[in-house]
């Protein structure tokens, strides 16, 4: 697997797909350039993505917009020592609060995502 670090690897990913799939062609035209969209790494990038699944790109703004103004920093023991009603007020899904929450005792107890960032995809 690679890593998708310039808008060429877009694009030759989305080439591939097109030849696996000529159909998709359509829908490349349609849906126009692909933005990359890199994050440093780390627990606010990580959180940010649990936040972003599945609603919209303006859903996911506002709720992760909300979560750091509640949890300031946004650390993994912050999130660890927050309420449900905080998770509530942030519009946080209790699937996304579960995952969230997930991730943050996984770093507290020694996943190092840094490393994880270092090694080969």
């Amino acid at each position: 697997m690679r890593r998708i670090v310039t808008s060429d690897d877009i694009a030759r990913g989305l080439d591939a797909l097109c030849v696996i799939d000529p159909r998709l062609e359509k829908v490349r035209g349609m849906a126009g350039e692909v933005p990359l969209r890199l994050s440093e790494p780390g627990f606010r990038s990580l959180a940010s993505i649990v936040v972003s699944q599945q609603v919209s790109r303006a859903s996911a703004d506002a709720i992760f917009g909300r979560l750091t103004k509640l949890v300031d920093p946004l650390t993994p023991q912050a999130i660890l020592a927050a309420g449900e009603d905080m998770f509530r007020e942030a519009g946080l899904s209790r699937p996304k609060q579960r995952g969230l929450i997930a991730v943050a005792q996984a770093v507290v107890d020694g996943l190092d995502l840094h490393h994880l960032c270092s090694l080969d995809a």
